[in-house]
């Protein structure tokens, strides 16, 4: 084999690790948070794979959280490049919708979209989200968080409280 295929092939495992890891991720997390969150930050209604309330077709949230007053909208980003799309859907949603509740989107990156070519979508979505807020002129108001190096499956636990802390973060400077 030559340098240059080994390079390759050794670039195309990591790929394909990185993609495993990152479908893990997502998984964990829908499947686990919006339980967590029920019991620490149980004034919100949490549910998995929502569509945007009122809403039709697929204007699907990660994670919905529904409070008397305002609504949480929570999108995992494992590897998408295009992540900045899911800031537009938000956004689109609240300037079109104009009987619908004011929101907090909390917007959660993956180690994967720290990776140089990947890095773009990261920037762009904080970036559209910063925009959207001040275009909304307070009807959305964009969060992110951001991990930049995988954890081992057994780390999870210590991830998820650690997360849920800093969601139940900004829904309380939220209220505020």
């Amino acid at each position: 084999m030559t340098d240059e295929h080994e390079q390759f092939e050794k670039s195309r495992r990591k790929k394909d690790e990185g993609s495993k890891q990152s479908e893990i991720w997502k998984t964990q997390l829908q499947d686990k948070l919006p339980e967590i969150l029920n019991t620490e930050v149980g004034h919100i209604q949490w549910r998995g794979k929502q569509r945007l309330p009122g809403s039709e077709g697929r204007q699907e949230v990660d994670i919905l959280g529904e409070a008397q007053h305002y609504c949480v909208f929570i999108e995992l980003e494992a590897r998408r490049m295009t992540c900045v799309r899911n800031v537009i859907k938000a956004w689109m949603y609240l300037a079109e919708k104009t009987d619908s509740k004011p929101a907090l989107f909390i917007h959660i990156f993956s180690p994967l979209l720290y990776e140089s070519f990947r890095k773009r979508g990261r920037e762009e979505s904080v970036f559209v989200g910063e925009r959207a807020q001040k275009d909304t002129n307070g009807k959305l108001t964009y969060r992110h968080i951001e991990f930049d190096r995988w954890l081992p499956e057994a780390e999870y636990t210590t991830v998820l409280d650690s997360l849920v802390k800093k969601i139940a973060g900004f829904v309380g400077e939220y209220q505020s």
